[in-house]
């Protein structure tokens, strides 16, 4: 146990310099980090940077050209192009995926969302092994350029809003931090859904209310927050749109969302 705990502060040292990478001093004892030290901090940026920045179309394998047009107008990353882009170290793909996660540079997407897409006739026919799969992909926020829809917006008759302020300080990859974090947040609670648009996030806060997030303009370092109260499900009309929020829904989002992931955000720049 001794031994263990040299080794273990040893890595930590190393770490801290930046000399490797090795994030296996966390508290949960079945997370594959724990084994995996990086010697060359420079080739997982370089294997992360194939997630994360767009290439030119005609370097785009053809066999997953589907998946390739999936990340680059959704912001979904596929199981299967994971393993296309990581084919020289497949047996390392799970503990990467792991530590972009932990580092917020993707996060899980619910696979009910995909279920809908095959309903709406976008599946074709797979083997159940493939379909296993193609059921695991991720939201990649950095990649997210799909506008918020004007319906979106549209159906928010009375509201509250408050603005949290960065203070002339507020980097696009934070805001893709607070995403990965959010759609983290609402599947510890009660697995409500989260929808991702460039430079919004939309959820629910509970059964009635909803939220709006919005990251303004760079020069304004401001995140805008919406809370509405939305129409009752199997409604015919919109009354419930002209209602103000109840101010515990909008104390409820404060604490989460905001209070809960904006500081320790900034805590790790």
């Amino acid at each position: 146990m001794e031994l263990e705990h040299e080794h273990l502060t040893m890595l930590t040292f190393y770490h801290d310099l930046g000399n490797v990478v090795y994030y296996g001093g966390i508290e949960d004892q079945q997370s594959l980090l724990r084994d995996m030290v990086i010697l060359n901090p420079q080739w997982l940026i370089d294997v992360f940077k194939q997630v994360i920045t767009i290439l030119d179309p005609a370097k785009r394998d053809g066999i997953v050209s589907a998946a390739w047009n999936t990340l680059e107008k959704d912001g979904i990353l596929e199981d299967r192009l994971i393993q296309h882009m990581w084919q020289g170290f497949s047996e390392k793909k799970e503990a990467l995926v792991e530590l972009m996660a932990k580092f917020d540079l993707i996060c899980e997407a619910p696979v009910e969302q995909l279920q809908q897409e095959q309903q709406d006739g976008v599946h074709t026919e797979v083997s159940n092994e493939t379909e296993k799969v193609l059921q695991k992909r991720y939201y990649v926020p950095s990649r997210l350029t799909s506008p918020c829809p004007p319906e979106e917006i549209a159906q928010i008759k009375s509201m509250t809003d408050f603005y949290v302020d960065f203070r002339g300080f507020l980097p696009d990859g934070l805001f893709h931090r607070l995403m990965a974090r959010a759609v983290r947040w609402m599947g510890e609670r009660d697995g409500e859904p989260v929808n991702l648009f460039h430079r919004h996030i939309s959820l629910m806060v509970d059964g009635v209310h909803h939220a709006l997030i919005e990251m303004l303009p760079p020069c304004e370092a401001n995140i805008k927050v919406i809370v509405y109260q939305g129409a009752v499900a199997g409604s015919d009309h919109d009354g419930d749109n002209h209602k103000p929020p109840a101010p515990s829904a909008v104390k409820e989002q404060t604490d989460g969302a905001i209070n809960k992931y904006a500081p320790s955000l900034l805590e790790s720049l």
